[in-house]
């Protein structure tokens, strides 16, 4: 069973979707972890974190979909190991009751084991750990998007751009 957390972001769906599926800046949110990947996201785009320098977690996107005004964005990554197997799902929603949404609901769910051991040993405690990593993570989004220090300079501004950056090649 899929562990979760949920936060709500001052952010409009498309930019909030674009915020917390920038894998390669997640350095930013999830401390003593790198990921390399592409800038831009599509299906079957590989990535590979690397967290307190010895733990690699390869990943690759199965599911991408921007939110617009009709859809929740989801984007799903599944797990390939070498220490964890599973998978990691970022869901967008729009919150509140405007017309045009000013504020998102992200989840963030988390279902993986180790590797190399049976997934029925292993996965309460490691989704576990997965939720509390994802809570961190938005928490700290959450904070940056509200007192309007994100990583970058203008966070509207930034944000289309990186929409514009991320959004899969045609």
């Amino acid at each position: 069973m899929p562990a979760a957390v949920s936060r709500v972001l001052a952010l409009p769906p498309a930019d909030a979707f674009a915020l917390v599926t920038d894998l390669p800046r997640h350095d930013r949110w999830i401390p003593f972890t790198r990921v390399q990947g592409p800038r831009r996201p599509h299906p079957g785009a590989r990535y590979s974190a690397l967290s307190l320098g010895v733990l690699r977690d390869r990943m690759e996107l199965t599911v991408w979909r921007e939110p617009d005004d009709d859809a929740v964005g989801v984007a799903t990554y599944v797990k390939h190991g070498p220490v964890l197997l599973g998978t990691s799902t970022l869901t967008v929603r729009p919150h509140g009751t405007d017309a045009a949404p000013s504020s998102s609901l992200v989840t963030w769910s988390y279902d993986a084991w180790l590797a190399v051991l049976p997934p029925r040993a292993t996965r309460r405690a490691t989704s576990a750990s997965g939720r509390a990593m994802a809570a961190l993570a938005l928490a700290r989004m959450g904070r940056a998007v509200s007192s309007g220090r994100l990583p970058w300079r203008a966070a509207p501004q930034v944000c289309r751009r990186i929409r514009a950056l991320t959004r899969p090649a045609a």
